[in-house]
């Protein structure tokens, strides 16, 4: 009966899904460990691109604006939270059904997300970006 269980645990959906944002947030992990001086705006951007498989190609700056925009909002939150709510995006945008059947998963996002929601509302988003992302804030409003 035990056996079950855990055998049941590892294969169900709902388990795979969770494994999966876990294993997101521990190459964002990983990837701050072995790049300290990146801002967490930066290693969202290599995640995002870990995620869509494009890393190697993702050399020119052209082809780096494209994470640095999807991963804007999550660089609003502390770290590690932006990463697991990028991570629980990209389950969900991945696997819809799993999303649908187990509103677990959009519940923690949006719950994650409220911050920076609140703070896009109220006009404070960059403030919120700027907190974590000093460096590339400071270099936004430098081009603006």
């Amino acid at each position: 009966m035990a056996e079950r269980r855990f055998l049941n645990g590892l294969f169900s959906p709902r388990a795979r899904a969770w494994r999966t944002v876990e294993r997101y947030q521990r190459a964002y992990e990983q990837h701050e460990r072995r790049h300290p001086n990146l801002e967490p705006h930066q290693l969202l951007g290599h995640l995002w691109h870990a995620a869509r498989k494009t890393r190697r190609r993702a050399k020119t700056a052209a082809l780096q604006k494209p994470a640095f925009v999807a991963t804007y909002l999550y660089a609003c939150l502390p770290p590690p939270d932006g990463a697991r709510a990028l991570a629980l995006w990209i389950l969900c945008e991945t696997k819809p059904a799993v999303a649908k059947e187990y509103p677990c998963f959009m519940e923690e996002y949006q719950d994650l997300m409220t911050p920076v929601f609140e703070a896009r509302q109220k006009g404070r988003l960059h403030a919120s970006y700027a907190k974590y992302n000093p460096q590339l804030a400071a270099e936004m409003e430098i081009g603006m």
